[in-house]
Formats: C-alpha cells, sequence, structure tokens
C-alpha cells in the first residue's frame, strides 16, 4: 500500500512487494520526493533503480 502522509490517503496498493513492481510504479510517477518505508531490501533497491533522488530517503 502506498500513502501519502503528508495528505493522509492512500495512493496505491500495488499486486505484490517486488523491487520490480515497485521500481515500475515509481518510474510511472516521478513526482515522488520523499519516500518513507519499511525495512524491505526489494524497497530499497527499488529506490536506488527508479528514484534515485529519493535515495536518501528513509
Amino acid at each position: 500500500m502506498l500513502v501519502d502522509v503528508e495528505a493522509g490517503r492512500v495512493v496505491d496498493v500495488l499486486p505484490d512487494r517486488t523491487s520490480e513492481t515497485f521500481a515500475a510504479w515509481l518510474t510511472e510517477h516521478p513526482g515522488a520526493e520523499v519516500i518513507c518505508r519499511d525495512r524491505a531490501t526489494a524497497y530499497t533497491k527499488a529506490v536506488r533503480e527508479a528514484a534515485p533522488r529519493c535515495s536518501g530517503s528513509r
């Protein structure tokens, strides 16, 4: 589940938790500025690949 934490609303629900799925979503939605995530390594990989401008996010 992807959530806009500032607005407090669900943005999207992904079909799985793979890095490929999340990276594809990030590529299709380039406006992401800050990414808050759990510690799943798949998400770390996806952010590094598809949103390197956010790779310092926690």
